[in-house]
């Protein structure tokens, strides 16, 4: 009678055994493709609005800290493609666009490369128009290290490139319609792409705003200045 017991007992034992060392491993294989398949999210191409940073497939919320890196709300730093959807927000807040029935209608985009959080390489951006190609190339910017570094040009929606300087009038030969940004200096500028009217025109050192930056409306006239000094507005 008691070998039965202690057989019994001694069985138990063993199931219970391989029972736990059953869930352990069903465990571990379940964090090991959950760390795969969030792998793979992170791997995909992200699809966000400019006003939300949301993906559009996964829903992952990404943020940009305090040092300008673009991360998951877990802290995790982005890598990959990304395209940003972009707005117009002349009438409505950024803050409020969520709870807004009708968002304003997107003109364009932004796509390029993320890499450790920041941008890197080639960014494009693109608006829409009525014809085709129905998306058009209005500006070509180069990033290293997440700052703006190599050629950035901007064009109208022909392909004509535009650039708010003129040629000297003694080397005329070295006139060049785009900028060469080294480590984020260098000018910045934008145009209305369809009427090539300057938008806005500045000075960036080392991606700080430094000097005079002038705004245009869309009939070329000017509407105000604002002057830095090393990033900080003094005419406030």
């Amino acid at each position: 009678m008691n070998k039965l017991i202690l057989y019994i007992l001694v069985f138990f034992l063993y199931n219970c055994s391989v029972q736990k060392e059953q869930m352990k491993n069903a465990e571990i294989k379940q964090i090991q493709l959950d760390t795969l398949v969030e792998k793979d999210i992170l791997l995909m191409p992200l699809y966000v609005d400019d006003y939300s940073l949301e993906d559009k497939i996964t829903k992952l919320k990404i943020i940009i800290n305090e040092y300008g890196l673009y991360q998951f709300k877990d802290s995790v730093l982005v890598d990959g493609e990304m395209e940003i959807t972009l707005h117009e927000f002349s009438k409505i807040d950024k803050d409020k666009i969520t709870d807004c029935e009708e968002p304003p209608i997107p003109y364009g985009y932004l796509e390029g490369d993320i890499i450790n959080g920041k941008k890197e390489g080639k960014w494009l951006k693109k608006i829409q128009v009525p014809k085709p190609p129905y998306n058009i190339i209005v500006k070509i910017l180069h990033y290293k290290n997440g700052v703006l570094d190599g050629k950035y040009q901007v064009y109208n929606t022909k392909g004509r490139a535009l650039y708010p300087m003129d040629p000297h009038p003694l080397y005329p030969d070295e006139y060049k319609d785009y900028q060469i940004f080294k480590k984020g200096t260098g000018w910045y500028y934008d145009y209305y792409y369809e009427k090539e009217i300057l938008k806005v025109k500045g000075y960036y050192i080392n991606s700080i705003k430094e000097g005079a930056w002038v705004y245009y409306d869309k009939n070329g006239n000017e509407t105000h200045r604002e002057y830095y000094k090393k990033g900080v507005l003094i005419n406030e």
